[in-house]
Formats: C-alpha cells, structure tokens, sequence
C-alpha cells in the first residue's frame, strides 16, 4: 500500500481524547495517520508536551498527521457551542438553538 493511501484515524472517531493518547491508539490499532485539530495541539502544548515530544511520539510510533482540521472553532461573532449531548446520549434543549445560525448584533464590537 502506498504511504498516501494509509490507514488514516479520525480525531472525531475518539472525540476527547488529548492528541497524544491519540497517537498512541492510532499506533495501537494499527492506523498510520491521524486528523487532528489546532485545539488540539494547543492543548497538548499547554499540557506540557513540547513539538519535540510530539514528533518524537508520532515518528516513535511510526505515525503521520494527514489532516489538520482547521475550521472547528467558532466564527467571529458566532456563538460558542454548548457541551455535545453524544456524551451523555440525551439530546439536549439547546441543540437546536446552538445549531443554528448566529443572531447578528447591532452596535459597535467590544
């Protein structure tokens, strides 16, 4: 099989789960490349992982990034989302609410 073609792990496929642990289920179940999120990364950095622990885990296990999602966040003026109801398998009052399109705003942005 072509490198290009490898076996590629969703982030979304193990939502919360920190991006290192996430190289380490990818090397565990075999894939050889995951998707990631900048907040992702960020949140391995403010957790104290350096890029070179991060590389050195990724080439360790053999693992590549193929994807960096980088529209996950909110758009300016948009709403944050409220936490998903998949956690807890209810669906929460709010989902429609936070699923759809922002209210604009009048006056000046602080």
């Amino acid at each position: 099989m072509s490198d290009d073609l490898r076996p590629t792990l969703c982030w979304g496929t193990a939502e919360g789960t920190a991006l290192p642990e996430l190289i380490d289920l990818a090397a565990a179940t075999g894939y050889g490349a995951i998707t990631t999120t900048p907040a992702m990364y960020f949140a391995a950095r403010a957790a104290g992982h350096s890029d070179a622990d991060l590389r050195a885990r990724l080439d360790g296990h053999g693992v590549g990034v193929a994807v960096v999602d980088p529209l996950l966040a909110p758009s300016r003026g948009a709403r944050h989302p409220r936490p998903s109801h998949r956690a807890s398998g209810r669906r929460s009052s709010t989902t429609s609410r936070t699923a759809s399109a922002p209210r604009s705003r009048s006056g000046p942005r602080r």
